[in-house]
């Protein structure tokens, strides 16, 4: 499980990021006082409808957008002693931080946030 995570996982966080993000971008459109949602302009914002999903909504903020860079970065910096030194952490995580000197390896959850704004 852990390694289909940290293989797929950055591949997989932009697209979940943003689908569960599109659920709290929410505009004023002019002449009107109610916030209607960006994606979808038929749905306001803070009806009943829109609370119904606001908790799947913050299960996937949880889940997707926090959760994978921390687990990502719990398990190089839970391993940062010997990532350049036991071929099994080598093994398990290289793809993460092979081209990054010893410094940086942290530098791609630092990109998965860059790249989601």
């Amino acid at each position: 499980l852990t390694f289909a995570l940290l293989a797929l996982g950055p591949l997989a966080y932009l697209p979940l990021a943003r689908a569960t993000l599109v659920l709290f971008d929410c505009r004023g459109l002019p002449g009107s006082d109610a916030l209607w949602l960006k994606a979808s302009l038929a749905q306001r914002c803070f009806d009943a409808h829109w609370w119904r999903l606001a908790p799947l909504g913050l299960m996937g903020l949880g889940l997707y957008v926090v959760g994978i860079p921390g687990l990502i970065l719990g398990a190089l910096v839970r391993n940062r002693q010997r990532l350049f030194t036991d071929p099994e952490i080598l093994r398990r995580y290289s793809g993460l931080f092979k081209l990054l000197r010893r410094p940086y390896y942290a530098l791609p959850v630092v990109l998965m946030g860059k790249k989601l704004a």
